[in-house]
């Protein structure tokens, strides 16, 4: 209204100083604002899960030759490993025991209350 005004009688419009430094500190926050945001995300973003690779303590060989009970004792000396090495590794990388069916049902869901489309698979 008062650039209008000014239009009217022919003189330029000025804005005041007060007004400008008002703008300036405006962008100031608005820029901070921006950047703890993005300090924020930073911190909370989870770090990608690296399981630790345990190599066993020896390697256990299958002999070809072997009768079946030694094949079969070897067989478990080396599920034994494998479930030790398993044992002393951390729980990071492990998968969850969820049923698929319950996650694809909440996705749907999600979905649904989002109003997103589904997507076609490709084959």
């Amino acid at each position: 209204m008062i650039r209008f005004i000014s239009f009217l009688l022919g003189k330029p419009y000025e804005t005041c100083k007060s007004c400008e430094t008002l703008k300036q500190q405006l962008a100031v926050v608005n820029e901070e604002k921006k950047e703890l945001t993005r300090t924020l995300i930073e911190i909370v973003k989870p770090k990608p899960a690296v399981l630790q690779q345990i190599e066993p303590s020896r390697p256990i060989s299958l002999p070809v030759v072997a009768s079946f009970s030694r094949r079969r004792a070897i067989l478990e000396q080396r599920d034994h490993e494998a479930a030790r090495v398993l044992k002393e590794s951390s729980f990071v990388a492990r998968p969850d025991n969820i049923n698929d069916k319950i996650i694809d049902e909440a996705v749907d869901k999600l979905e649904a209350e989002l109003n997103i489309e589904k997507e076609e698979e490709s084959v």
